[in-house]
């Protein structure tokens, strides 16, 4: 927190990490702090939820440096706070706006049950949080790893639904922060909205970085005008994520299939192989057999 206006290094009223969750002065200058936000645009129907903390498990990542006895007491206390803060807010904001936080570590980190995690640590049910939000930047798509944007999305919206039992999204979504290649025809952006839309949920590109552009604005409409219509509570507001997830394959190996089932329902995407961002147009496919088991 070297830089934080908190830190009583630069005048504030916490002396550590640990403390800015403890101190009472640092808790309710924070507190005035939301009051603020929730005062100033509070009203405003474009606001979907109040984050508290940004990738918090980068903190806790950090504090394992220091001790593992030391990054779970910081735990412990974010715990602590994220319930008396998100108490303050609902007592507070006549809106009912949803709360969250945030991690910001990938797909290994949960699956090899890394304590810093927000998934695997519980924080997202301890706050108690309404909704669990991650960040992830992938690997634009190479000759050895192939389609590695929608399968790892794919396998870190699975493992998070598998972890925590509340409505979640990407809030920030990118191919790799370094050399990566841009994404002009926002190809990349498109999938990664199409194949976590038949996971129940969606992303959101982080547009500050200068390899995305404008184009990558097409995917949300095309995505909207599929969903006319659709009522995903009543096809789907009785399942559970796993009952929720379509077991669609295809023999041909040029696409891939996933999907969304109810009971009477299914929506399903086919992914041209060839269609990567950065790619040129592909040529058509047709004559594509599919199976939707159930």
């Amino acid at each position: 927190m070297g830089g934080s206006p908190y830190n009583s290094a630069n005048g504030g009223p916490a002396s550590s990490t640990l403390n800015f969750f403890t101190n009472p002065e640092a808790k309710r200058l924070y507190k005035q702090e939301i009051r603020y936000f929730i005062s100033r645009w509070g009203y405003s129907p474009n606001l979907i939820a109040i984050e508290l903390l940004q990738e918090l498990d980068w903190m806790f990542y950090d504090m394992e440096k220091i001790s593992l006895s030391y990054r779970d007491q910081v735990i412990s206390a974010v715990k602590t706070w994220s319930a008396e803060i998100i108490s303050y807010i609902r007592g507070l904001d006549p809106y009912g706006h949803l709360i969250t936080t945030s991690g910001g570590q990938g797909i290994d980190s949960v699956q090899n049950n890394a304590a810093h995690n927000l998934v695997v640590n519980g924080m997202y049910d301890a706050g108690p949080y309404a909704m669990a939000q991650n960040h992830v930047y992938i690997a634009q798509n190479t000759s050895n790893v192939s389609n590695r944007n929608v399968a790892g999305l794919k396998l870190l919206s699975e493992t998070i639904q598998n972890g925590v039992a509340k409505p979640w999204i990407i809030g920030e979504w990118g191919l790799e922060l370094s050399n990566a290649i841009p994404d002009t025809g926002g190809i990349g952006h498109h999938n990664a909205v199409w194949v976590l839309m038949m996971r129940g949920t969606t992303p959101w590109a982080w547009f500050a970085l200068p390899r995305f552009n404008n184009s990558n604005l097409l995917a949300f409409p095309a995505a909207a005008a599929f969903l006319v219509g659709e009522d995903f509570e009543s096809h789907f507001g009785s399942l559970s994520y796993s009952q929720m997830r379509a077991n669609v394959t295809s023999s041909d190996s040029r696409v891939f299939t996933i999907g969304l089932k109810g009971p009477t329902r299914a929506l399903i995407w086919v992914q041209n192989l060839s269609s990567i961002e950065n790619s040129a147009v592909p040529a058509t496919l047709s004559n594509i057999p599919i199976t939707i088991s159930d």
